[in-house]
């Protein structure tokens, strides 16, 4: 929390729990026969979903340039998921497992 500006909201606390809101989308609306996806709400698009960045998606995002923001706020994920889904325009988080997976 930042005191000397004013500001009394932690901001990363709250990018956390929407990353993490996210992340539940993902696993409700996308479905997949490795099992790690429910697809349990079947009237959501999954060309809607917006792929889920943290510090380490974002780190390992840059690396094969599919991220060239140097913050990982809510523009970032704007041009993740944007990038993403020029591979895959019906289902761009599909590749999330993919690219956070890379070490």
């Amino acid at each position: 929390m930042t005191v000397a500006t004013g500001n009394l909201i932690d901001f990363n606390m709250i990018a956390a729990k929407i990353t993490r809101i996210y992340i539940f989308l993902r696993r409700m609306v996308r479905s997949e026969d490795a099992g790690v996806d429910f697809g349990l709400w079947k009237s959501f698009i999954k060309a809607d979903l917006i792929c889920p960045l943290d510090l380490h998606s974002g780190r390992v995002a840059r690396r094969p340039g599919l991220l060239t923001r140097k913050h990982d706020d809510w523009q970032a994920t704007e041009v993740l998921t944007f990038n993403l889904r020029t591979f895959d325009p019906s289902d761009p988080v599909k590749y999330d497992f993919a690219y956070t997976g890379m070490v």
